[in-house]
Parts: C-alpha cells; structure tokens; sequence
C-alpha cells in the first residue's frame, strides 16, 4: 500500500517538472519559475511516505527476529517434553525391574526355605549364585539407566544453551 502511495506522489512530482537534481532544477527555473526549487506539499508528503516505509520495514525486522526466538522457544519446550518423557519411560522400566528382581527372589527363596536349609551347602551355593546372577542384572540396569539420565541431561542442557545463544544473538 505504502510503495503504491509513494510511486504515485513521485509521479505528481515528476508530473510538476520539479525534481531536486540540477538539470531540473534548471529546468525548473526556466519553465515555472523558482518556487519549484523548495520543497512542496508533494514533496513533503512523498518524504513522509518514505519515512513511513522505512519505519515499517524496521517494526517488521524485529518482528521476523521474534519470531525465530519464539520459534526457538517452541522447539526447546519440545526438545525438553521428548527428554522429561523418555526419562519417566526409562525410570519406570528401572523401577519395573527392581520390582521383578524382587519378586522373583521371594518367590524361589521364601524365609522360612532359607532358615530351613542354613546348613545345606548346595542350597546356600545355589542361593548365592541366583543372588549373584540377579544382582548382576540389576548392576546392567543400573548402568543402562544412568546412561540414559546422562544423555537426556545432555540433550536437555544443549536445548536450553541453544535457547540462550538466541538469547545474546538478539
């Protein structure tokens, strides 16, 4: 709207023969007589129309600007929901886990079984290696799990440090 009002103030100026460089200026001169030299209501108004555009196109820079941060913001809360997410999914499987290894220890050796055989070296070998094997499982889990946490705590602090360098770009 702007550039159609300024295309058309510049060809009422144009149309006045009074443009401000020095061959119309001479021509100015000659033709409708000094008043073309100074400035007129045209002329005044096509340099308020070109103020006004400039303005605008500034306001909408900015706007582009925010827009890209806000689009960061998004995509962080995103990034951060996915991490909070798998965290939960994978605690819940540690947590499942630690509630099956349970469960299955009760299950084979109840205590009155365990006080009954205390002197049987085949169950107490037998005990003991179940123990071994099902702890050493949980150990993996355990380490499976704290993998996990580091890297989503990675992957959570990249989204928020990229956050904040479009913060300082701005």
């Amino acid at each position: 709207m702007q550039r159609v009002k300024m295309a058309d103030l510049e060809q009422k100026l144009k149309a006045t023969g009074c443009v401000n460089n020095s061959g119309e200026l001479l021509r100015a001169i000659f033709t409708l007589g000094i008043a073309c030299a100074f400035d007129n209501a045209t002329k005044i108004k096509l340099q308020n129309v070109k103020a006004g555009l400039i303005e605008e196109e500034a306001i909408l820079k900015a706007i582009l600007k925010r827009m890209g941060y806000f689009d960061g913001l998004v995509g962080t809360a995103k990034a951060l929901t996915q991490q909070a997410a798998g965290l939960l999914e994978s605690t819940k499987k540690f947590r499942a886990s630690m509630r099956d290894t349970r469960d299955e220890l009760v299950n084979d050796y109840s205590k009155g079984e365990i006080i009954e055989n205390m002197g049987d070296v085949d169950f107490a070998n037998d005990f003991a290696e179940s123990l071994f094997q099902t702890l050493a499982e949980l150990k993996k889990e355990c380490a499976r799990v704290a993998a996990d946490c580091i890297n989503r705590k990675r992957a959570m602090d990249k989204a928020l440090a990229g956050l904040h360098q479009a913060e300082e770009e701005e």
